[in-house]
């Protein structure tokens, strides 16, 4: 089943973020991340709401005074804009994954950054 998180459950959970290259060198001389717009993703999927969490949201509006139709139009507007959200990948591991490095480096060629929730957010 397919689980939203805001963040991660422990503060010092193992976040991964795999680069190229060039993308390291870019973090590493503006000290900025690069953030991808969700319309770019080879997932044409990406940054959809699953069912599950449609639903949840829809609940949510309701319980906070919303009427079904206006909890119906504020996801209808998210997906209808989701071309405007962008993104920036970490995986939540306890260890380096075989799977990422093939995923999000060329060829397994790249490199990955390990750090947790708290230092990247300080």
């Amino acid at each position: 089943m397919y689980k939203v998180r805001s963040g991660p459950l422990q503060p010092r959970q193992a976040l991964w973020r795999y680069f190229s290259a060039k993308r390291l060198i870019d973090l590493l001389t503006t000290g900025e991340l690069f953030f991808s717009a969700l319309s770019g993703m080879s997932d044409g999927l990406e940054g959809a709401l699953p069912p599950a969490t449609r639903e949840r949201l829809f609940r949510e509006s309701i319980q906070r005074g919303e009427s079904a139709e206006s909890a119906l139009l504020s996801l209808e507007s998210f997906e209808r804009h989701r071309d405007q959200f962008c993104v920036n990948c970490w995986s939540m591991n306890d260890s380096e994954s075989y799977l990422m490095w093939e995923a999000y480096t060329a060829r397994g060629c790249g490199f990955a950054i390990e750090t947790t929730h708290e230092r990247l957010a300080a």
